[in-house]
């Protein structure tokens, strides 16, 4: 097997060390499946402090986030670009090791699942897919971490976490990052097999989860609350549409 370019560390967050009970197990499964990787929880303090040593001048627009999960979702992204390794949310469930798959690869991303495409907001941006940045894996200095923080720049002034930090934004430096071919975009059902709605759909059980999952190296259970937030405004506005329109 070709020596990885990405290095074995695991990089999570959460606003302190105590992470929550429901996550723990999760985390769990990242350290099972990498014996012998680094792994490194980082707390709101560790990033404001990385963003001040690595990136002083970005400062002041992390700061100025209206909303926490853009700081989370800044952060990461300068982790991997001084660091390297891989990143994952405390949602995510590790199903099995990662080492083949970073393998002979600089910088790897998903795509969201396919349905998370399908919505009026995502076609109103002008794209045609998301790219997921709840797990992404890099090696240190990968120029493509530049256009996403170019792009953040850009979109500084956004309160839609989607375009402002998020998976909107990472799509549309994906598209105007190149060359592309030091980039691997993985389909979604590689690290995205569930979509949010088949997470949270409670008559599916932990092991039909799984079994649902496939072949993926991990599975985003898509416990992030102000995403809940976000699906159940959209929900109930669809809903007060459908009773005006009859």
């Amino acid at each position: 097997m070709t020596e990885s370019l990405i290095p074995h560390i695991i990089h999570q967050t959460w606003k302190t060390a105590d992470i929550p009970t429901e996550y723990v197990a999760w985390r769990q499964t990242w350290l099972t499946h990498h014996p012998g990787w680094e792994y490194r929880l980082w707390t709101d303090e560790h990033n404001r402090d990385f963003i001040a040593h690595h990136a002083p001048w970005f400062l002041p627009i992390y700061d100025a986030y209206p909303l926490a999960i853009m700081r989370a979702d800044a952060i990461r992204y300068f982790i991997l670009q001084h660091v390297g390794g891989v990143y994952a949310d405390l949602d995510f469930e590790c199903l099995r090791p990662l080492d083949d798959l970073l393998a002979s690869h600089q910088l790897i991303l998903a795509r969201e699942p396919m349905v998370h495409w399908d919505r009026p907001e995502v076609k109103a941006y002008g794209l045609d897919y998301t790219v997921g940045n709840a797990l992404m894996a890099s090696r240190p200095g990968h120029p493509f971490w530049e256009t996403v923080v170019s792009r953040m720049v850009q979109e500084r002034a956004s309160t839609n976490v989607l375009v402002a930090t998020g998976p909107f934004m990472l799509a549309r430096a994906y598209a105007a990052y190149a060359p592309a071919e030091d980039l691997t975009l993985l389909e979604g059902h590689w690290l995205y097999p569930l979509s949010v709605w088949e997470a949270w759909d409670k008559s599916l059980s932990a092991e039909d989860l799984r079994r649902l999952s496939g072949d993926a190296y991990a599975l985003h259970h898509w416990q992030a609350t102000w995403r809940r937030t976000a699906v159940f405004k959209l929900v109930r506005a669809r809903l007060a549409a459908s009773r005006r329109a009859t």
